[in-house]
């Protein structure tokens, strides 16, 4: 008859059982100092993730178990240890110390390591001194101030307790912790330290300073390490709020050629992002982002313009070539091209490339050319329109016989029209008018509306007739 093993599940089970009841293991769980023995209720609010997988993780195989956890830094070991009792128990066994040893391991091999683990403190222990920033006094409030000789990170809130005295005895006796230019003892190791002798007190301190200069070092580079995690969650907490606003990280990258932009404000502060941080910077980044996509947009769209227009003249050369008007009455092709849908199509386009229809060019240049004539009408006096209103005036030749008066010259419209002497009052035109015009050559395009046209001839009669002004 076979002898039948207990699945590792429940071999686990029963571990954590037995070692609920003994109590000679109950210091492998301390994490903190001998004066905070006991794990705070307060670290249960580090818990990662759902208590319900959580527990799950208690019925994994125990050898399958242990080498997930090998993989870990000290840190993740430590805030894993804090989700559960059951997972404390497992990582805090002694059956689990070499995981914690190998962990260590990879982290004395990193290019700036902290100092061997003091001999007073477990490497647990050791690894809420050296990560956890909160106090470990209260396990509340943040650490401001940090001692190597102590082990200990402290609020200031609690360097003003009962615990820590203020003096200048014992100066060079005891471990110290300094703050706004006042320096702490613990009352602790003044009242165990006069038990002492002098020479036991110095030997001892120097003991707990051994170490001091390299833990300097390694927690001036974890601080830059944290700070710079920091300035990435906060980079990260930005882009999500912009992309609620319809800012896809993708065309942001895209927009700064492949990046970031240095001056994009708050974007790259080393801190966490607050309520209010986002409320000060979020009109300055949708300001500067507008300004960028407005920018990128233009140079798209001027990158192959003059191509757009060049195919453009080309048809309307094509067109051109099938009318009998005198080519001098005709609309330039600036004239038509900045009316729809060749607006469009020309100037906020970013193909390389168009199409145009010769039905389209027709349609418009007739319009614009009965606009054009409606409007040198009404440059003659109110008699004459009225004289001329029912005749065949309007046509292109009767008009071209208009003569105009201008510091000494006299002009027919022929020759008025063929040098372009209408102009358009650039200072009330859109912006939007302003960018066509700024894009294209000379000559511009002038029968916009009558308000919108500069002329500075006047009206002194038709050629060959007796009316006059």
């Amino acid at each position: 008859m076979k002898t039948t093993t207990l699945r590792r599940s429940k071999r686990i089970k029963e571990s954590l059982e037995s070692q609920q009841v003994k109590k000679s293991d109950a210091k492998l769980a301390k994490t903190t100092p001998a004066s905070n023995s006991q794990i705070s209720e307060s670290q249960s609010k580090y818990a990662a993730g759902n208590q319900a997988y959580l527990q799950q993780m208690t019925e994994i195989p125990l050898d399958t178990l242990h080498e997930i956890l090998r993989h870990l830094d000290p840190m993740d070991l430590l805030n894993l240890s804090w989700a559960n009792k059951n997972l404390n128990a497992l990582i805090m066994e002694r059956s689990a110390r070499y995981i914690w040893k190998e962990s260590f391991e990879r982290l004395y091999a990193s290019d700036i390591p902290p100092p061997q683990c003091p001999e007073e403190l477990n490497l647990a222990q050791y690894a809420r001194f050296l990560f956890h920033m909160t106090c470990m006094v209260c396990n509340k409030g943040t650490s401001n101030k940090v001692s190597w000789r102590m082990r200990l990170r402290v609020c200031l809130k609690c360097l003003d307790g009962h615990l820590f005295a203020r003096t200048n005895d014992f100066k060079h006796e005891y471990p110290t912790i300094s703050a706004h230019y006042v320096t702490y003892y613990l009352v602790a190791d003044m009242q165990n330290g006069t038990q002492k002798s002098f020479d036991e007190r110095i030997t001892s301190l120097a003991r707990r300073a051994e170490g001091e200069t390299v833990f300097q070092a390694w927690e001036k580079r974890h601080l830059e390490d944290l700070k710079d995690l920091a300035g990435v969650d906060r980079q990260n907490a930005i882009l999500a709020k912009l992309e609620d606003l319809g800012w896809k990280e993708s065309e942001i990258i895209e927009m700064y050629g492949g990046g970031f932009p240095a001056d994009l404000a708050g974007f790259w502060v080393r801190r966490k992002l607050t309520d209010a941080d986002w409320r000060k910077i979020r009109p300055k980044i949708l300001s500067q982002l507008k300004a960028k996509r407005k920018q990128v947009i233009e140079k798209k769209i001027r990158m192959h313009f003059p191509n757009r227009l060049q195919k453009f003249r080309e048809k309307f050369d094509e067109w051109t070539k099938t009318q009998t008007m005198s080519p001098i009455l005709l609309p330039h092709p600036h004239d038509i091209v900045v009316m729809e849908p060749f607006r469009s199509i020309v100037f906020d386009s970013y193909a390389e490339t168009a199409e145009f229809k010769l039905d389209d060019i027709d349609r418009l240049a007739k319009e614009w050319i009965e606009s054009r004539n409606k409007f040198i009408f009404s440059l003659l006096p109110i008699h004459l329109q009225e004289r001329y209103r029912t005749t065949d005036f309007l046509s292109g030749e009767p008009l071209s016989r208009l003569v105009f008066f201008k510091r000494g010259n006299r002009l027919r419209l022929r020759k008025l029209l063929e040098g372009q002497y209408f102009y358009c009052k650039r200072s009330d035109l859109q912006p939007a008018d302003h960018q066509i015009f700024q894009m294209l050559p000379d000559p511009s395009p002038w029968n916009w509306s009558k308000e919108l046209v500069e002329f500075g001839y006047e009206f002194t009669g038709v050629f060959g007739s007796t009316d006059h002004w």
